[in-house]
């Protein structure tokens, strides 16, 4: 049944969550048992529909969401989010407790073989269950009020109940028979956010150097972990001061800025009668976990003789009443274009990942 034969490689599966859950079967009596192997079998084969197979299973389960919760945690297809907000909470109605999270009513759909319709109307408040499940809207996780740290992200939250949690509001992955195996599944999830943060920084790196306007998202949480102290990209210049402009070969160029830790421009080699303009604030996003927290971008314009340079600087902001008060942080970015016409930047559509995983 556990087999990991063409399971997604991001799916946390343990040999410890099969044995659980083959432990509570043990004790859900012969008749149930029989039940339940027969809609798995005939679901193995074919013979029904993986869909058909998961509600039956949830019908037979009917009540025992402790069973039903080790029965998915061996049996997944997809892992709770890490990198993206989840929204969709499957919950414990009688304890408020929740059992899992899920990006969205598509994906709790799919892995419950409902319509993600039914899901929505669940949320919405529409109808109370479906298939017998409870689901509701939620933005943040925090961990429960008397929750017990056991170890890093690892939460006794009952009798042989440990939650585990990447962040202090985000990252539930849910929750397990023992420690052991709550530890086993944060250090999975940490391994999964590490390389979700180096495709991320790749891509916006990949940006730069392609001369492409940044995603703000990217570029919000590559400063975020700058700021924290990592070292800056190797293949960009880090300069002390946005201007005078260095010349480059090419249509543009990009390059950080850190009056800590860059470079001055050596002396003759910039762009001598490059005026930059009055900066525009072109665009200020708020980052939508922490909205004291956001991204300016604000647009540069110079002249060189007959050559004209437009460019956009990236700086960290803090809300400062109804104003954005430039960060403390020390660590912007430039890019810049030897042509008039620059594509704005775009906010991004979905909210960025958390920023704590700039420590990762």
């Amino acid at each position: 049944i556990a087999s990991r034969h063409n399971r997604p490689p991001n799916v946390d599966w343990r040999i410890g969550h099969t044995y659980s859950f083959l432990g509570a079967m043990h004790a859900l009596g012969a008749d149930t048992r029989a039940t339940l192997a027969e809609a798995l079998i005939r679901g193995r084969r074919g013979e029904i529909e993986p869909s058909t197979a998961r509600r039956a299973v949830a019908r037979i389960l009917d009540g025992n969401l402790r069973t039903l919760e080790r029965f998915q945690h061996t049996l997944r297809q997809i892992s709770a989010p890490i990198a993206s907000a989840a929204t969709v909470s499957w919950y414990d109605p009688a304890s408020g407790v929740d059992l899992y999270a899920y990006a969205t009513c598509g994906a709790a759909a799919k892995e419950w073989g409902v319509r993600d319709v039914d899901i929505r109307g669940c949320v919405e408040g529409n109808v109370d269950t479906v298939n017998g499940l409870h689901f509701r809207r939620q933005a943040r996780w925090p961990v429960p009020p008397g929750a017990e740290r056991v170890s890093e992200g690892v939460y006794r939250v009952g009798d042989d109940r440990y939650r585990v949690q990447l962040g202090h509001d985000w990252g539930f992955l849910g929750n397990f028979d023992s420690a052991g195996a709550a530890a086993l599944v944060h250090a999975g999830g940490w391994e999964r956010l590490r390389h979700a943060r180096r495709s991320l920084e790749a891509h916006t790196l990949r940006q730069l150097t392609e001369g492409a306007t940044v995603d703000l998202s990217g570029c919000y949480v590559l400063l975020r972990r700058i700021a924290s102290g990592t070292s800056f990209p190797t293949a960009f210049a880090v300069r002390k001061h946005r201007v005078p402009f260095a010349p480059f070969d090419g249509p543009h160029d990009a390059y950080f800025v850190s009056r800590r830790r860059g470079r001055e421009i050596p002396y003759g080699t910039e762009l001598l009668n490059a005026h930059v303009q009055r900066l525009e604030r072109e665009l200020t996003w708020w980052d939508p976990r922490d909205r004291s927290r956001g991204l300016c971008a604000q647009r540069l314009v110079a002249r060189d003789g007959n050559q004209q340079y437009h460019g956009y600087q990236y700086q960290l902001v803090r809300r400062d009443g109804d104003a954005a008060a430039v960060d403390g942080a020390d660590a912007s970015l430039v890019q810049l274009w030897r042509r008039t016409a620059v594509p704005a930047p775009v906010a991004p559509a979905v909210p960025p990942p958390p920023a704590d995983w700039a420590q990762c």
